[in-house]
């Protein structure tokens, strides 16, 4: 009862990530699929682009008409979307592989892997319920305002302040960007999929070099050759898989370290300020706080992950390698060289996602 259990709550945690991307028309469209599926994904993503180009366009505007308007600078920096639609079709070959693993109850990662997916569930659960109550927050609060008011500062070329029917679609269209941004959560659902996936394989890697120290002298040397062989490549496919992720991820993560200094100094010049709101300084730094708990989203599961990687050349080293052929003794020795590089999981190609690199910059 209790497997099925962990099952179903990792099959519902995948199918809500499938559907928020679906959503933003970011889910992969394979060559395979029907022409029409296609083009309706093309035309979806046209009206998403378009809608978000003008919400960061009037934003901008809004600012460069009131450059001391801090709040809206900082609200104009969204989810980086272009950036993970760009590496979309790199980024369907891990999809695939994780659903080929989800659905394959059988497969040797299975169990590993709702191991790490019900801990990243829970985390990007939480990171979820915050981001939906920030928007019900913003949807809400021109309805306790006494005068007419958007949720965001905006520019429109109509008056929406002395027309109903202007004012409907103002806030219309700011509704839908802010549900779709809040649906953006799910390139974070995304790269905690792909890792727990890698750290999954990483333990499987694990295992068979152990269950190789234990029953070494009981193969023949097909067998060895085999079984060395299955986990030299299961290990290679990781590390081609966190090159992607590193080339989708590495720049989103970049951008939400720059957005949380942004807010950071907003809220000091908030503080600062004697005509500022009290309520704007608390609301960068909600902000602040909101930008490092998504950076902790990347840099936990990096460091998990280098973590795992290294577990794997500890346990070449502890499966009696160098008892073993010459031949086999240099695969062994290339898996150890291998795992002790450290992965390529990069903030902008720069800082390496581990926590001590998180602790860091959080007190700069």
């Amino acid at each position: 009862m209790i497997k099925q259990s962990e099952t179903k709550r990792l099959d519902i945690f995948w199918w809500l990530t499938k559907l928020l991307l679906k959503f933003l028309a970011l889910w992969p469209v394979f060559d395979n699929d029907l022409l029409s599926t296609r083009i309706s994904n093309n035309i979806h993503l046209f009206i998403i682009a378009i809608g978000t180009i003008y919400q960061i366009i009037g934003m901008t505007t809004m600012c460069y008409m009131n450059f001391t308007d801090f709040l809206s600078a900082a609200e104009s920096i969204g989810p980086m979307i272009c950036l993970y639609r760009y590496q979309r079709f790199k980024l369907a070959h891990l999809a695939q592989s994780i659903e080929n693993s989800i659905n394959n109850e059988k497969c040797d990662e299975y169990k590993y892997l709702e191991k790490f997916a019900s801990i990243g569930g829970m985390a990007c659960g939480s990171l979820h319920c915050v981001c939906l109550i920030l928007t019900l927050g913003y949807l809400s609060y021109p309805s306790f305002t006494s005068e007419r008011m958007l949720p965001f500062a905006v520019y429109y070329p109509w008056n929406w302040k002395n027309s109903t029917f202007f004012y409907i679609i103002s806030y219309s269209h700011e509704a839908m960007i802010t549900i779709l941004l809040t649906s953006a959560n799910a390139t974070e659902f995304t790269f905690v999929w792909a890792i727990c996936h890698c750290c999954a394989r990483l333990k499987v890697v694990q295992q068979k070099l152990m269950k190789l120290s234990m029953d070494y002298n009981e193969y023949d040397e097909q067998e060895l050759k085999k079984i060395i062989s299955s986990f030299v490549k299961i290990h290679s496919n990781i590390l081609s898989d966190v090159e992607i992720i590193n080339g989708a991820y590495t720049y989103i993560v970049f951008l939400l370290f720059l957005a949380a200094v942004v807010a950071i100094c907003c809220a000091g010049l908030q503080i600062t300020s004697p005509s500022a709101k009290s309520s704007y300084a608390i609301l960068f730094l909600l902000l602040a706080i909101y930008f490092a708990e998504q950076l902790l989203f990347y840099y936990l599961p990096g460091d998990i992950l280098a973590e795992e990687a290294l577990a794997v050349s500890f346990a070449v080293y502890s499966s009696g390698w160098e008892s073993f052929e010459i031949k086999h003794q240099k695969t062994m020795s290339l898996v150890i060289m291998k795992s002790n590089i450290p992965l390529k999981l990069l903030a902008g190609n720069l800082s390496p996602l581990r926590l001590e690199n998180y602790a860091s910059q959080a007190d700069e």
